[in-house]
């Protein structure tokens, strides 16, 4: 999915799960805290569930001035079973920059 196409087909809870990156931030243990700006793409697979890979943009607020900060691109991958009310961040990474 391009970053222009709709993110509709996302449900608003694998979104949410993916801006906050709660894991990433509980493991940063004080650095490399995350702020979300925008979702750039993504997709999803159905498997005991629906899996959702998105790729986010997001700064890192820890740095002297987070204004300033360059933003980068994470991939997580949520995890959600709406029958179960069952949603897990399965997977997140900071994405290697382009050569």
């Amino acid at each position: 999915m391009a970053a222009n196409d709709s993110l509709a087909q996302f449900p608003s809870s694998a979104v949410d799960a993916a801006k906050k990156a709660g894991e990433y931030n509980k493991q940063a243990k004080g650095q490399n805290k995350l702020a979300f700006e925008r979702v750039v793409r993504g997709d999803m697979q159905m498997v005991a569930g629906m899996n959702y890979r998105l790729v986010i943009s997001a700064k890192n607020k820890s740095v002297a001035d987070p204004d300033v900060a360059t933003p980068a691109e994470y991939e997580g991958i949520v995890w959600e079973r709406t029958w179960l009310h069952f949603k897990q961040l399965t997977s997140f990474h900071r994405l290697s920059k382009p050569n």
